[in-house]
């Protein structure tokens, strides 16, 4: 699945290439590691979206928490490649388009 990432301050989230729905991520650590490092390292500003590719799996479990505030949980098993700047096609969905 690709999409846009997000990590901050009681943010960690992943909206799906042309979705409206944004969702907190499930994430070990030792897979996390090496996204978190590049995000902070390439990003600019606090919040900034990036583009991942990655393998997982929605949950299907109440939230709450931060989580409580997004669509759901998406669990990420495995993360295949990263990058700052986002495809042109993979953007959020927008209704005007």
């Amino acid at each position: 699945m690709e999409g846009e990432y997000i990590y901050g301050n009681e943010v960690l989230v992943f909206t799906p290439c042309g979705s409206k729905e944004t969702y907190w991520i499930d994430i070990s650590g030792w897979v996390h590691e090496p996204l978190i490092n590049y995000y902070k390292a390439n990003t600019e500003k606090p919040y900034q979206s990036i583009y991942v590719s990655v393998r997982g799996h929605m949950h299907d479990e109440f939230t709450d928490g931060f989580a409580a505030d997004y669509s759901g949980i998406f669990h990420i098993s495995e993360v295949y490649s990263f990058a700052v700047n986002i495809p042109k096609e993979c953007k959020k969905y927008n209704i005007s388009r």
